[in-house]
């Protein structure tokens, strides 16, 4: 599946006066995972990526298993107009195993949040400076978070 592999509020504008989606930021988009923009926008969801992981405790902020199917019900239904009813009939595309996906990326933007903070502890000379303490307390919190969300999911 064509996914965005950068998903998150901060990529996705709506126009005005009609209300038409945009996504931006698609240097990274290629065949891969759907569950990975799952993952990425649920882990940042109702916060911006400045605002993700100054607490230990913001994690908690992850959307219930209701908020969630509500999306997914949205992007099965919007599936199935446009790929027709065999894309239902696979067991891989219901919403239960969707949410069970979606769950398990979202470990994994974790994980790619703490490599991403310890990666840019150091400024490369070419974009802006970056606050080190800053870049790894996010890592830690991240880190922290990681094994919170695997428990609060009840993956062993």
């Amino acid at each position: 599946m064509f996914s965005h592999h950068d998903f998150r509020g901060s990529n996705i504008m709506v126009t005005e006066p009609d209300d038409e989606i945009l996504f931006c930021d698609l240097e990274y988009s290629a065949y891969g995972w759907r569950g990975f923009d799952f993952g990425t926008i649920l882990v940042e969801w109702g916060r911006t990526f400045s605002e993700f992981g100054k607490s230990e405790k913001d994690i908690q902020k992850y959307p219930n298993d209701e908020t969630i199917k509500g999306l997914l019900k949205i992007y099965v239904e919007e599936s199935i107009r446009l790929l027709g009813p065999k894309f239902a009939n696979n067991p891989v595309n219901s919403i239960d195993h969707i949410l069970r996906e979606a769950k398990l990326f979202s470990l994994a933007a974790i994980m790619f949040l703490v490599v991403f903070s310890i990666k840019n502890d150091v400024s490369d000379g070419i974009s802006l400076p970056i606050d080190k303490k800053l870049f790894m307390q996010w890592g830690e919190n991240a880190y922290e978070g990681y094994f919170y969300m695997k428990e609060m999911f009840g993956f062993q």
